[in-house]
């Protein structure tokens, strides 16, 4: 059976329901006038039976109670089967458009241009509500009223939703793609706007439910969205534009499973992104292009037992204006995180927590930066470059391991280990009395740059590694050059105000620096000659150089500042070319007066002269001596 209603005044009301395909075969042909249904209409309404509605131009369709497409009455095979095309005019319904309603029906709505509006609150859309359905969108608008809501695969059901062109969908409440069954929501162009109150977009709601939104163009907006909330999520995006007004959780509650991919030109935007939220979830971000902003936090794994990992291993950017936590949040720790950046660039604002969450890790192979870091886990950086800020925490630092080698950039330094392998570079910048960690292993290659700061070694009960710890210094010292492998400093590299510098270090065991601690080494860059590692070259400094001298001793604060494992004259020239020199204080005559007579006593030409005032006297012995006067460095 075949009805036709055009031109502009014809008027079509049915007092109740309307049946397209009751029994066999039906159509309904619309192209303008107004058509008017008390009740519900049905296209496809029976077992076996098949409905085509058609609405274009300025046709007029409002229905007062729902719109079923595709809707047998009974789950029977072989169904219904239901088609909707709008190609034009508008479809103005109070209740539930239904498309696809029951076990082997099944239902298509086609919007190519024109309105569809769901007008009520208490209506909605359910897309495969029992049968397998299709909506397929390329232009037009699809509008539902504020609190009502667009289904995707429910009771059973299969369904799918495609937005291209100039498509505009515009829900009132939540979005749910896999409400309780498998949905998949295709956005190549357009719009889907979901940012009414508090609105969510669900992938994969119910447990057992999935739930996949594909994103290669167009602009999605939300309040809130959950990649797999209670079942198993997934969105790919490939291209466009999601923002989310309030967070995005990747896995959101207990045991649900969730994916997102980012890649090529795709964009996304949030205040929160959180990966791995529910108790034994499990998440995944996976960015390989793109770009990530995220206003506030990244949280990586937050529920107990779960799994999260975010992975950008393109030529994407991510950056957080907040923090990161890996391995649970600013509460406490969660569950097995893992951050890994093997391309593209990475910026935290803010600090980057690592969790002592069991598997929790944060490995890094292109370009990361964090404002502060703290690492109660593990960080491994073996290629690229990363500036963590200052560096905090009970955690392990393992630097290098790749050909070319990462530079590794700590305005502070707290760590239980600290590795540096072949290729690889730590430079500290900053921190002084802080800076500290229980071991410090360097191997051939690896380079620890102290720059103008100092390092504790808290060795407590364990052995004492201060021939370790003196064999990297001298490495790197290089005969005098500052520039091989170990530990090494480029500030010591040139003088300073005429002034120069190396790396000196203390063992507690030698009892030689005031304050320093049983159990630990301090290692410092300091003025040369500065054997109590008290920032000044006086006296005290000489005695110990006088004690040990013409022996075989390898100790800086015993006197060698050349860690050539002899006090002798060359010792003597460096700590007498910065006598009088440091941070504040000065010398006094019989300080003077002993670096004369020992000089004289062991051969060192020194001039002869009165003893003037303290401070004049060294500036004397200092201008008035070639030996002095000149350094005498390796070559």
């Amino acid at each position: 059976m075949k009805l036709s209603l055009s031109g502009s005044g014809s008027t079509l009301t049915v007092s109740g329901s309307e049946y397209v395909g009751d029994s066999g075969a039906g159509t309904f042909i619309q192209s303008g006038g107004t058509h008017t249904v008390s009740g519900s209409m049905y296209v496809g309404a029976a077992t076996g039976a098949s409905g085509t509605y058609s609405l274009s131009e300025t046709g007029s369709l409002s229905v007062t109670g729902n719109e079923n497409v595709g809707d047998s009455g009974s789950g029977s095979s072989p169904g219904a089967t239901g088609v909707f095309t709008q190609l034009g005019g508008t479809n103005d319904l109070a209740g539930t458009l239904y498309v696809g309603s029951y076990a082997y029906d099944q239902g298509t709505y086609n919007l190519q241009s024109g309105t569809l509006a769901v007008t009520a609150s208490s209506g909605g859309e359910n897309i495969g509500n029992g049968g397998t359905a299709t909506f397929n969108q390329t232009g037009g608008a699809n509008t539902l009223a504020t609190g009502a809501s667009l289904y995707i695969a429910n009771v059973g059901g299969t369904g799918a939703y495609s937005l291209s062109d100039a498509g505009n969908l515009t829900s009132g409440d939540n979005e749910y793609v896999g409400y309780s069954a498998n949905g998949t929501f295709i956005q190549f162009a357009g719009t889907n706007t979901n940012t009414a109150g508090s609105a969510w977009l669900y992938l994969g709601y119910s447990a057992g439910s999935t739930g996949n939104y594909s994103l290669s163009g167009g602009t999605v907006l939300t309040s809130a969205m959950s990649v797999g909330y209670n079942g198993t999520g997934t969105f790919n995006q490939s291209g466009g534009t999601l923002t989310a007004s309030s967070f995005i959780n990747v896995a959101d509650q207990t045991n649900s499973s969730g994916s997102y991919t980012l890649s090529s030109t795709g964009s996304l935007s949030t205040p929160y992104l959180a990966v791995g939220v529910g108790a034994d979830s499990g998440g995944t971000f996976n960015q390989k292009g793109g770009s990530v902003a995220v206003t506030s936090n990244l949280y990586v794994a937050v529920g107990s037992g779960s799994t999260g990992t975010y992975s950008l291993n393109g030529p994407g950017a991510f950056t957080t204006c907040g923090n990161a936590y890996v391995g649970g949040n600013a509460a406490g720790a969660g569950g097995a995180g893992t951050l890994t950046i093997d391309a593209g660039e990475m910026t935290i604002s803010g600090t980057l927590k690592v969790w002592n969450s069991t598997g929790t890790e944060v490995t890094n192979y292109s370009r990361m930066t964090a404002g502060n870091t703290i690492n109660l886990a593990t960080i491994n950086v073996p290629a690229g470059s990363a500036n963590l800020g200052a560096v905090t925490g009970t955690g392990t630092l393992n630097v290098g391991g790749l050909p070319g080698g990462p530079v590794v950039t700590a305005s502070g330094l707290q760590q239980s280990s600290v590795t540096i392998v072949s290729n690889g570079q730590l430079t500290l910048t900053a921190g002084g009395s802080t800076n500290a960690v229980n071991s410090l292993v360097i191997n051939s290659g690896g380079v620890f740059n102290l720059t103008s700061t100092k390092l504790i070694i808290n060795y407590g009960n364990g052995s004492d590694p201060i021939t370790t710890i003196a064999g990297y210094i001298k490495s790197g010292y290089n005969g005098g050059h500052w520039n091989g492998s170990g530990i090494i400093s480029t500030t010591a590299q040139t003088p300073t105000n005429g002034l120069y510098y190396g790396v000196g270090y203390a063992d507690a065991n030698d009892h030689l620096v005031v304050g320093l601690p049983s159990g630990q080494i301090e290692v410092k860059y300091t003025l040369l000659g500065d054997a109590n590692l008290d920032g000044l070259v006086n006296g005290s400094d000489f005695n110990i150089l006088a004690a040990n001298f013409n022996q075989s001793i390898a100790g800086w604060d015993q006197g060698d500042f050349n860690y050539d494992g002899l006090v002798n004259g060359a010792d003597f020239n460096e700590l007498a070319a910065n006598f009088n020199q440091g941070d504040s204080g000065t010398t006094t005559a019989g300080d003077v007066a002993a670096l004369d007579a020992f000089a004289e006593a062991n051969g060192l030409s020194l001039p002869t002269s009165s003893v003037p005032e303290p401070a004049t006297a060294v500036m004397m012995v200092m201008a008035g001596l070639g030996i002095l006067s000149r350094r005498r460095r390796c070559n």
